[in-house]
């Protein structure tokens, strides 16, 4: 649903009161200014980009920042990072990450009280004049953004649309008239964004999600980690979960599945995640009696070695944009049974990367057939080439050259 454009009026003239209060109360802006450096001579002759991002957490939307913020050449660029608040649990896992990849960041939480963030963002824009402002799944700062940022137009400013749910990716849609550009990570999402709001397509871009190629690669993973701490024999299937404990990417299915294939003793599912169902799907594993087939293994800081170990990969959301951690296993060439949501089927083909099933009251028993289908094949080895190809077209590389080319 559209905010009335009342609202949002009142909700601006707000923040813009609050803000030209504290910019122009000196304790205040001295108190900011503490906390941002001026620019260096390096940091003047190069574009210098801010991106504003939610929480630092693991997830699709928080990796596209922050392989971004890795990868961008920083003889052309300076990336700069604000974090607006904290994981819905208290945490902020990826925060060293965040870190190493940016040359500033600021965890407005950690630094200033909510009241005043307004002031302060327009102190950072200020002060450091930047060239490029992205904002990435971050709406709950966009009543924030808009009055202030738009007294800097000399930057440009873009949104990314990471997801399809209408009540938060969609809401920065009602601020059309402050983004130069929406960049979507699929074509899914961005008919959705004309369709359902009425977006031009000129005013947007798509982008594909990349995979660093380099680091999720086969080759450099020659070790077992997991399978060794489980005690789970070569000679069996290990399917992974990889993703948030949330309602929307439906982790339950996994432990239907396990229940379903419970007499097939060769086959394995490890639960790699955080999130607020993390402790359902525990008490789920217990009260179905799965801890042998079921493995849960909470946050994990090494993907790609999982994914090493894994026979496949299995993805059951009811909603996804794009679904990185497809990408990834295919990277490392292995095969993923997927539910046909979103953009997931630009990149990933039924039948040849894997199976695709729609999301529908026959999921779990589809997922189940799909699962064995997989693993009696007659040519098993088949996707580790085919996969990895693929990944290859889809590398952070690739995806940095778009990126770039709008930056220009």
């Amino acid at each position: 649903m559209k905010i009335p454009k009342k609202l949002l009026d009142i909700a601006r003239h707000l923040h813009i009161i609050q803000a030209i209060y504290f910019i122009h109360y000196p304790k205040y802006r001295q108190a900011c200014r503490e906390y941002i450096p001026k620019l260096t001579a390096d940091e003047e002759r190069k574009k210098r980009i801010l991106i504003v991002a939610p929480y630092m957490s693991m997830g699709g939307a928080e990796k596209v920042v922050l392989d971004l913020a890795s990868n961008i050449n920083r003889e052309k660029y300076v990336v700069d990072i604000i974090s607006v608040t904290n994981n819905p649990d208290g945490s902020n896992i990826w925060k060293q990450l965040y870190t190493e990849a940016a040359d500033h960041l600021w965890h407005i939480p950690d630094i200033i009280h909510r009241a005043y963030r307004a002031g302060f963002l327009y102190h950072i824009v200020q002060d450091r004049k930047y060239d490029i402002i992205i904002m990435s799944h971050a709406s709950v700062y966009i009543n924030t953004l808009t009055p202030i940022l738009r007294k800097f137009p000399f930057s440009k400013k873009y949104c990314i649309i990471h997801g399809l749910l209408p009540d938060w990716s969609f809401e920065v849609a009602n601020y059309d008239f402050f983004w130069d550009k929406y960049i979507c990570v699929c074509t899914h999402a961005a008919e959705l964004l004309t369709k359902l709001k009425g977006i031009p397509a000129a005013k947007i871009e798509v982008i594909h999600n990349g995979v660093d190629t380099n680091y999720f690669n086969p080759s450099l993973f020659t070790i077992q980690v997991y399978r060794d701490k489980f005690k789970i024999n070569n000679n069996d299937k290990l399917v992974a979960f990889v993703g948030r404990m949330t309602s929307e990417k439906h982790p339950e299915y996994v432990i239907q599945i396990a229940r379903l294939m419970k007499d097939y003793s060769f086959i394995r599912f490890a639960i790699a995640g955080d999130g607020p169902m993390l402790g359902d799907i525990k008490q789920m594993v217990k009260t179905e009696g799965l801890h042998d087939n079921v493995f849960i293994l909470g946050y994990v800081d090494n993907i790609p070695q999982l994914l090493s170990e894994i026979d496949l990969l299995y993805l059951c959301s009811e909603t996804e944009a794009f679904g990185l951690c497809i990408l990834e296993a295919m990277a490392m060439g292995k095969p993923a049974v997927v539910s046909n949501v979103g953009g997931i089927s630009e990149f990933f083909e039924d039948g040849i990367n894997g199976l695709m099933i729609n999301f529908d009251n026959n999921f779990a028993e589809n997922s189940k057939k799909a699962i064995l289908s997989i693993f009696l094949e007659q040519n098993k080895d088949k996707y580790k080439l085919i996969n990895r190809q693929k990944a290859e077209t889809l590398s952070i590389k690739n995806q940095l050259i778009q990126y770039e080319a709008l930056f220009r």
